[in-house]
């Protein structure tokens, strides 16, 4: 019996810087999602009860990147999360909430960013002379 090896594509999106950081107090992050395959896609930003995302739902052309911004509500210190979903979609495709609606019965590729939550003690002091 012979085994076919699976190739693991390469994920069509990426996020720059790759992290996000917040104090306890809450906070925003600004971020480039960008579009590394040579495919629309059409993505949306999981939910979450601490975090608003601006975008939720956008496309991104082939090659092209979006302005993101994390806005971080007060809350605990703790390590969390953001998922991006996303599907390669057509170029007339107009609604990208509609991309996800029918494809709903589909499993979307995901990106993880991680999100750390740092104590004010860990902010690194600046001495202006």
């Amino acid at each position: 019996m012979t085994t076919a090896s699976i190739q693991k594509e390469e994920p069509a999106l990426s996020v720059d810087p790759e992290t996000a950081v917040f104090l306890p107090n809450g906070g925003k992050s600004e971020h480039m999602l960008v579009n590394i395959s040579d495919k629309r896609i059409a993505v949306r930003c999981s939910d979450n009860s601490l975090f608003r995302v601006s975008p939720v739902y956008m496309f991104i052309e082939p090659g092209s990147c979006v302005n993101l911004v994390i806005t971080r509500l007060p809350g605990p210190i703790k390590s969390d999360k953001l998922v991006f979903h996303y599907f390669a979609c057509e170029p007339n495709d107009s609604e990208p909430k509609e991309v996800f609606k029918i494809n709903s019965q589909k499993l979307p590729e995901m990106l993880k960013m991680p999100i750390n939550i740092i104590s004010a003690d860990d902010v690194p002091k600046v001495k202006i002379t």
